[in-house]
C-alpha cells in the first residue's frame, strides 16, 4: 500500500506540474476579437474577449457591446483558419462594465480557467488582446464588411497575409500594483458615484483595442477582465486598470445563464483537460484509486471473516454498522446533515419533517457568536441573534458586501453573498449561496449531497479563507 500511495503522489505531482506556470500559446487560444457593427451593418469598431465555456460563451466589457446592432466573433482556430460568428449579448451589467456574449455555432476548443484569488502585490500579470485602431486591420473590417450580409454563419476562412498580423494575440507583461474596491467613475476621474467592485491595478499595458480581454496570472489563469488604460501618457494617470473576474462569478452571470467556466480556487489547479497527456494521468490516478479502495476492501473482508460485509468509508475507516436512518443520509463531520431524502419522506422515529430534515434540538442559548481570523490575520466578529434570525422566514446572509448580505464579513475570499444562517426551530444551520471559494463546517463542504449542516457548540466553520468558529456569545 505504501508503495501504492508513492505512485499517486508522483503521478498528482506530474499533473500539477504539467499545468502550473505561465503558457503564452494556451493564453493566446482563447483570445478573440469581438467587431461591432450599427444597426444599418456598419463596422464601427472592435474590442476583445476570451471564451469560457466550449459552447462559444465569451467574456468582455459592457462597454464594448453596449449600442451595437450586430456583434462578431472572430477567432483564430488554427494557424490557417479563423472563424467569423455572430454573438448575442446574455448578459450585460454598466456598473461592473462586464458582460457575456454568446458566439453561435461556436462548439469546442480551448477555454480559459478562471481565478477566485489575486496574486500578491509584485506578482507578474499579462493583458491580452488586440490592441490598435482601424487603420491597423483595414483589410480584416473589408473582409467582414463583405461577408456581414451572409446567410449563414458561422463562416470559416483562410488566413491570409491580409488578415494574419489583425489576428495575432498581443500580450504584454506587467506586475499587480494594488486590489482596491472602487467604482469605474471614481478610479478613472476620481469622482464619486457608481457601483462598488474590486479592481486591479497593475502595470502592463492596456490601449484601445484591448477592452474586454483578460489579465492572466502567472498560471495563465483569468483574474480580470481589461477595462480601463492609456490611449497616451497622459490618459488615467498612466493607471491599467481590469475588473476581478470574481465580480462577475458573485453577480451570478454564469450561473443564471448555465454556463460553466472552469474557476480555479486557492487550492485547485488549473487543467487544461485539451492536453491529452493530462487527461491520460487523471485516468491513471483514478484507476489507482480505485485499487487502493479494492485492496482495503479485500483486507478487511478477510479480517472481517464470518461477521459479514465490511462498509469502507472515503477514508478507508470503517464506520458503525448502519441502520435503515443511516443509510438514507448523508453523513457529515460538522452534525446533522439536511438532505438526501426525497421531498415527501420523513425519517422513521425522528418526527423529521416534509423536507426530510431531523428536527432540531434546543441549545439553550439565544445568542451565538462566528469568532476567529481572516487569512491576513484580521480579527473578525459576527453576532448571531435568535431573536433577529426568528424574525427571517429565509434566515440571514452572510457575505463580502452589505449590499448582498445581512452580516458583512470584509475578505476578498468571501463572495458578495456567500451563506445563509437559518433556525430550524432553535437550532442554527449553515447552508452555502453558492459561493466560489466554498463554505466549510468541520472540514466538510457544504453544496451538492449536502445541502445545509447544524452548527454545534465549537463548529469550526470555514468561509472562503476566513477560519470561524460557532460560539455562545458571552
Amino acid at each position: 500500500m505504501k508503495r501504492l500511495h508513492l505512485l499517486i503522489a508522483l503521478l498528482l505531482a506530474a499533473l500539477q506540474s504539467s499545468s502550473l506556470g505561465w503558457d503564452a500559446k494556451t493564453a493566446e487560444d482563447v483570445v478573440v476579437r469581438v467587431a461591432i457593427f450599427t444597426s444599418s451593418g456598419k463596422y464601427s469598431g472592435h474590442g476583445s474577449g476570451f471564451v469560457v465555456s466550449r459552447d462559444g460563451h465569451v467574456v468582455t466589457n459592457n462597454h464594448v457591446v453596449r449600442g451595437a446592432g450586430t456583434l462578431l466573433v472572430i477567432r483564430k482556430e488554427s494557424p490557417q483558419e479563423m472563424g467569423v460568428y455572430k454573438a448575442e449579448v446574455l448578459f450585460n451589467d454598466s456598473g461592473l462594465d462586464m458582460a457575456i456574449i454568446k458566439a453561435k455555432g461556436m462548439k469546442g476548443g480551448p477555454i480559459s480557467t478562471l481565478a477566485t484569488e489575486v496574486p500578491p502585490k509584485g506578482d507578474r500579470v499579462y493583458a491580452a488582446g488586440f490592441p490598435g485602431q482601424n487603420d491597423d486591420i483595414k483589410d480584416l473590417i473589408a473582409l467582414l464588411n463583405k461577408i456581414m450580409s451572409a446567410d449563414e454563419f458561422p463562416i470559416h476562412r483562410k488566413i491570409d497575409s491580409t488578415t494574419e498580423d489583425a489576428l495575432d494575440v498581443s500580450i504584454k507583461p506587467g506586475f499587480i500594483e494594488q486590489v482596491s474596491t472602487s467604482s469605474w467613475l471614481r478610479a478613472s476621474t476620481g469622482s464619486g458615484g457608481g457601483v462598488e467592485l474590486e479592481i486591479i491595478k497593475h502595470s502592463a499595458s492596456i490601449v484601445h483595442g484591448n477592452s474586454g480581454g483578460p489579465l492572466f496570472d502567472e498560471k495563465t489563469r483569468v483574474i480580470g477582465i481589461n477595462t480601463a488604460g492609456n490611449a497616451d501618457e497622459k490618459t488615467y494617470n498612466n493607471l491599467r486598470l481590469s475588473g476581478r473576474i470574481t465580480e462577475l462569478i458573485d453577480a451570478r452571470a454564469f450561473k443564471d445563464h448555465d454556463i460553466h467556466p472552469i474557476i480555479s480556487g486557492n487550492t485547485v489547479t488549473a487543467l487544461s483537460l485539451a492536453d491529452p497527456k493530462i487527461l491520460l494521468l487523471i485516468v491513471l490516478v483514478m484507476a489507482l484509486c480505485g485499487m487502493g479502495t479494492l485492496l482495503v476492501v479485500h483486507k478487511q473482508r478477510a479480517a472481517a471473516g464470518a461477521r459479514g460485509p465490511v462498509l469502507v468509508r472515503g477514508d478507508g475507516r470503517t464506520p458503525h454498522a448502519p441502520s435503515q436512518n443511516d443509510q438514507a443520509l448523508t453523513l457529515g463531520t460538522g452534525g446533522e446533515v439536511l438532505g438526501r431524502r426525497s421531498p415527501d419522506t420523513k425519517i422513521a422515529g425522528s418526527g423529521g419533517n416534509r423536507r426530510g430534515m431531523p428536527p432540531a434540538q434546543s441549545n439553550g442559548r439565544n445568542r451565538w457568536v462566528l469568532e476567529g481570523n481572516g487569512p491576513d490575520g484580521r480579527h473578525h466578529r459576527l453576532e448571531l441573534d435568535n431573536r433577529r434570525l426568528s424574525q427571517s422566514t429565509s434566515g440571514l446572509k452572510i457575505g463580502r458586501k452589505r449590499e448582498s448580505a445581512d452580516i458583512e464579513l470584509d475578505d476578498s475570499s468571501v463572495s458578495r453573498p456567500h451563506a445563509r444562517v437559518f433556525l430550524r426551530k432553535t437550532s442554527l444551520y449553515l447552508e452555502d449561496l453558492g459561493s466560489s471559494n466554498g463554505s466549510f463546517v468541520n472540514g466538510e463542504r457544504l453544496g451538492g449531497k449536502i445541502q445545509a449542516i447544524k452548527l454545534k457548540e465549537n463548529s469550526e466553520v470555514k468561509l472562503g479563507e476566513v477560519r470561524l468558529r460557532f460560539l455562545p456569545l458571552r
